[in-house]
């Protein structure tokens, strides 16, 4: 049985190729057989469990097919994390070869809290002479009991168990009413 390719070598003119279909599949290789390395090869994507990470950095994962089997250093198309250890992702072969996974995705928990979309981000520019931070509605700094809140409405909180101000120069208080204690 032969079935009709078209190979594209103009963009507006496909060109026909004729192939059977034994030689049209014997570029893909089928479960079982050896990959590059030897290795059986492995079609598609499949389930992995991350394991953890090497002293590089790079994931550590291992097939749930086979938790006996040690887990092998993978590439990664996603940002994953320690706390993300013991979960299943989805893994595909390069060139099926077992020995050179790449994580695709993680599969989310049930349960997990939803992503939330943030409006208007916060936004921070950072160069040699100033950080500015800036967001819509309000900032807070803070550390245990000390905070320092400032709000859209132009109002500045300063909280602590002891505040202290302290100049070299001029230490001035200004405001259209000043109340101390």
């Amino acid at each position: 049985m032969r079935r009709e390719l078209f190979l594209e070598m103009d963009p507006f003119e496909a060109t026909p190729v004729q192939l059977s279909v034994a030689d049209a599949l014997a570029g893909h290789r089928r479960e079982g057989d050896a990959g590059p390395s030897g290795a059986a090869s492995v079609p598609g994507a499949c389930l992995g469990l991350l394991q953890g990470f090497d002293a590089q950095g790079q994931a550590l994962v291992r097939d749930t097919a086979d938790l006996q089997a040690p887990a092998v250093p993978a590439r990664t198309t996603v940002p994953l994390q320690a706390d993300m250890i013991g979960d299943t992702v989805v893994v595909v072969f390069e060139g099926g070869d077992r020995q050179r996974p790449i994580v695709l995705g993680v599969v989310q928990r049930t349960g997990c809290a939803p992503v939330v979309t943030v409006r208007n981000p916060v936004s921070a520019r950072v160069d040699d002479e100033r950080i500015l931070i800036s967001a819509e509605r309000e900032i807070v700094l803070q550390c245990g009991e000390a905070s320092i809140t400032l709000t859209r409405a132009g109002k500045v909180v300063i909280k602590g168990a002891h505040i202290l101000s302290h100049a070299k120069g001029y230490n001035r208080i200004k405001g259209s009413a000043v109340d101390i204690n």
